[in-house]
């Protein structure tokens, strides 16, 4: 083969193989965004910015047991529990305060919910009452 059709065929390979590395490196950065998105799962997620501190550090509870608990993550009053698919029933409960139940399906459509939580206070029979009420 002469020397100017080497030099084509080596200057060829050279582009091939830088858009093979980009491509490579396109597809890490999507997985990692995929992972860091919550991959496959499903996630539900309370978010409590109405209220604020008032129901910082409150129960979750997720199917009858307590998930986890309310806290800011980068400022931010919504916190997220992974959750496997079909129907749930989720509360969220205080010291001083009790959790009115709320049902959800997680399935293809529904990958992430998102509730917001609200506090609903009165007074009933001499006594002061307040429930966490979560909407959709």
């Amino acid at each position: 083969m002469p020397k100017e059709g080497r030099i084509a065929v080596s200057g060829a390979m050279r582009g091939l193989r830088w858009r093979v590395a980009w491509a490579l490196v396109a597809l890490a950065v999507v997985g990692m965004w995929w992972y860091a998105s919550g991959g496959a799962g499903y996630i539900l997620q309370v978010d409590y910015s109405w209220t604020g501190d008032m129901l910082e550090g409150a129960d979750v509870i997720i199917d009858g047991e307590v998930a986890g608990v309310l806290e800011r993550r980068s400022g931010q009053y919504v916190t997220g529990f992974r959750v496997d698919a079909g129907e749930h029933q989720v509360s969220v409960r205080t010291g001083e305060c009790a959790g009115r139940p709320e049902a959800v399906t997680m399935d293809g459509r529904n990958r992430r919910v998102v509730f917001m939580a609200d506090l609903r206070e009165g007074v009933q029979n001499g006594a002061f009452r307040c429930t966490v009420v979560l909407r959709r």
